[in-house]
């Protein structure tokens, strides 16, 4: 077995990014590791106990999530100096749209460009929040980073086809949960719980969320909760909707086990691990359809896709209206979760690439 060095380089070091960073690198931590981060008002105190004793750790100062000229170029200069300075490295793998583009080049400049891997965790030409001309820039930006080297990985299914529209050269390895953490625990309760997980931001649209619990205000055997915070909590204003604030990983796991069913409402996706844990727990998806959402749900099996405020109300109905039909469809999510989605399978499949390309 070749024994890896591996570099992990990441902006956004919060949310599902460092979950997905804190499960890969835990199931391969048979090798070393060395992350580059940076770091966010979000991003989980105490970082470090979540990961194997042999990581390693760089701050990446200067880099931020939105494009600015002049602190992508103090960003840029610095992660080039990392990768000068840091030897012995087998594999790079980048880790969303920045330090994949920022990396990418900074590895063709060292000459070091076949070693890299780049994972989107949803690509930035999929956002709804920003105007046509910056997501063509989006677009124009991703393409040229596909010119620059590397093996571009999107999360689902959904997200590679976005990626094959805009001719960009790709491959897709499922984003995976663990399976045997999520265990469900007895939780009875005569009012249907609906929430979500997640950041309170525009990518999860809480303003949809808040119109489809709205329709509910007044009906006392419903209640909905979202499951973390944000900039955007102001949007949610209807009065049956409790908002947990932040929570721990395992605080915000006791809080998705009182759901009856899970909501999601956001605008676009990689492969939401929020969603997937939900699933693991058993709990039917209402999903929004939206790339990484609809890879998750087999409508009429274990949940609905919607597209209108109208359709998720009506979802909702014939779920709760039906208790049966309710653990029907969480069962089939558990069914479906174990059978595809898998975090033992996504760390095989990237120590198969990882071994592709350093072994060039």
């Amino acid at each position: 077995m070749i024994k890896l060095i591996i570099m992990h380089v990441v902006e956004s070091f919060s949310a599902g990014t460092f979950d997905f960073i804190v499960d890969l690198i835990n199931g391969m931590n048979q090798y070393d590791h060395l992350i580059v981060h940076g770091y966010k008002s979000d991003t989980p105190q105490n970082f470090k106990k979540y990961f194997p004793q042999n990581t390693k750790f760089i701050l990446w100062e200067d880099v931020g999530r939105e494009i600015n000229l002049k602190k992508d170029i103090m960003a840029f200069l610095q992660l080039l100096k990392i990768i000068k300075t840091v030897n012995g490295i087998d594999v790079v793998h980048l880790h969303s749209a920045k330090a994949g583009f920022l990396g990418r080049l900074g590895m063709r400049l060292t000459g070091n460009v076949r070693k890299v891997v780049y994972t989107t965790h949803a690509a930035p030409f999929l956002r709804k929040d920003v105007s046509k001309i910056v997501s063509q820039i989006f677009i124009r930006l991703e393409q040229l980073g596909m010119l620059l080297g590397g093996r571009v990985v999107t999360c689902s299914e959904s997200e590679l086809l976005e990626h094959k529209k805009h001719r960009i050269n790709a491959t897709c390895i499922n984003n995976g949960v663990h399976l045997d953490r999520l265990t469900l625990s007895t939780f009875t309760s005569n009012v249907i719980t609906i929430g979500t997980v997640g950041r309170i931001s525009l990518q999860k649209n809480p303003k949809l969320f808040n119109q489809v619990a709205s329709h509910f205000v007044g009906n006392s055997g419903i209640r909905f909760i979202w499951i973390g915070d944000g900039e955007c909590r102001s949007e949610l204003t209807s009065q049956n909707i409790d908002v947990s604030g932040w929570l721990s990983h395992d605080e915000a796991v006791l809080r998705m086990n009182e759901l009856s069913l899970y909501l999601s409402t956001s605008l676009w996706e990689g492969l939401p691990l929020s969603v997937m844990q939900a699933m693991s727990l058993s709990k039917p998806l209402i999903l929004n359809n939206c790339t990484g959402n609809r890879d998750l749900v087999i409508n009429e099996v274990n949940g609905f896709l919607f597209s209108t405020v109208s359709e998720a109300i009506e979802a909702i109905n014939k779920l709760i209206s039906d208790s049966d039909k309710l653990i029907r469809m969480g069962a089939a999510s558990k069914t479906i979760i174990c059978e595809n989605f898998s975090i033992r399978t996504t760390v095989q499949n990237y120590l198969k690439l990882y071994t592709a390309v350093c072994t060039k």
